[in-house]
């Protein structure tokens, strides 16, 4: 089991060094003079707020840097705008286990681009970083004001408490506009964005579909109908001689379900599959110069497995395909049956075991996906004396 663990993180650890490659998207930024350059920005669909953005003035041009302090806004088309702030922001401490004893904020400063989760007569932004999460809001083309909170710990009550500093700047900011619906806003981006969104369309500024709050954050979840084949070898010992059951080919079929990451332009996801095929075959040894039947084998297999994919965009309809996870197999309704005369290492097949797999394929649109996967050898039976390998070649269709 171990020995397959350590495969897995082998099989995984290519993905991270895939990780880096990204696109270059048309798109354009504001410089702190005021003007206007068109561009192709590389799209990191940045999960914290960066500090800088790399940039091509055309698509073979050479790459160049900007740093927040050159830059008033960028945007890359189709996705939200990021614009620069240079403030003093709060540590709300929401995502800290740790919890101080103080209810005032501390601060810290940041020069960094904040994205754009609504926009209006009043938007919405977020700060991310290493500090947390922070929302600001922007009246108009005026200074965005960060919203301060922070949670910390009661020593008399040994609770969590809230301290909601940013209703009270709300308030001020919008006026007594539904000041009971203030009272009850909690620090969350669904919250703070349905209420600006309900302010701006009751004084007449409705958002646009670009406008919303944003999309490319949110992961997508697809559903694919899959089936192919699955070779299978199986090598054991008989009579202390190394002998493998005929190879075979076994019909394979399933359901996967697919969560293509909101992250680096949606070249990676997870995926979760269980798929069905079962196998049937014999084997023969050299007796006296004569090929003899010495035993067969069956069983059914339910093979689940969870596992990392890479989409490797050749262009925006067609990419290469990497995939690598670990799988767990419950093989049902094992028989062995075998001459009398032949002594076998090959025990009770095992009820359940897991392994790992990689394979490469290619996609249309990450609607249809034709791969192949190689499963790495693992123990089939209790005496831990045989040996599974298993190929698969399989086709997958969305079905939504």
């Amino acid at each position: 089991m171990m020995k397959n663990l350590k495969l897995l993180l082998l099989v995984l650890l290519p993905f991270q060094v895939l990780f880096t490659q990204t696109k270059y998207e048309k798109g354009y930024m504001i410089t702190d003079s005021g003007d206007s350059i068109s561009c192709y920005i590389k799209n990191y669909k940045w999960l914290n707020s960066p500090s800088n953005i790399i940039f091509k003035k055309t698509t073979s041009g050479n790459e160049q840097i900007m740093n927040a302090s050159e830059i008033k806004l960028f945007q890359i088309e189709g996705y939200s705008k990021y614009l620069k702030i240079n403030d003093s922001l709060s540590i709300t401490d929401r995502f800290n286990s740790y919890k101080e004893l103080n209810s005032t904020p501390k601060r810290f400063f940041a020069e960094v681009f904040v994205k754009q989760l609504i926009s209006g007569k009043v938007s919405l932004y977020e700060y991310r970083g290493a500090n947390g999460s922070v929302y600001l809001l922007q009246m108009g083309n005026s200074k965005p004001i960060p919203l301060d909170y922070k949670e910390y710990l009661d020593t008399n009550s040994n609770q969590i408490l809230k301290n909601n500093i940013f209703r009270r700047q709300v308030l001020k900011m919008l006026g007594p506009d539904n000041d009971n619906v203030i009272q009850t806003l909690e620090y969350r981006e669904k919250d703070l964005a349905n209420y600006i969104r309900k302010f701006n369309a009751r004084n007449g500024n409705y958002l646009t579909a670009q406008e919303e709050v944003v999309k490319d954050r949110k992961a997508t979840f697809l559903l694919h109908a899959v089936g192919g084949v699955m070779q299978y070898q199986l090598a054991t010992t008989l009579s202390s001689r190394e002998a493998t059951f005929e190879d075979k080919l076994s019909p394979r079929f399933g359901l996967e379900l697919e969560s293509i990451l909101p992250i680096n332009n949606n070249e990676f996801a997870v995926f979760l599959y269980g798929q069905y095929s079962s196998y049937s075959s014999g084997v023969s040894v050299n007796l006296n110069g004569v090929e003899t039947n010495a035993g067969e084998v069956e069983f059914n297999q339910l093979t689940t497995g969870l596992g990392l994919r890479y989409y490797l965009f050749l262009n925006q309809n067609h990419s290469i395909v990497f995939n690598g996870g670990g799988n767990l197999d419950f093989n049902m309704n094992g028989t062995y049956s075998g001459r009398n005369d032949f002594r076998t290492t090959l025990n009770t097949i095992e009820d359940s075991g897991f392994s790992t797999f990689f394979g490469i394929g290619y996609s249309l649109k990450q609607k249809v996906r034709l791969s192949a996967n190689y499963f790495l050898p693992t123990e089939f039976d209790s005496g831990q004396d045989s040996e599974l390998k298993r190929l698969s070649v399989e086709l997958a269709i969305r079905i939504f």
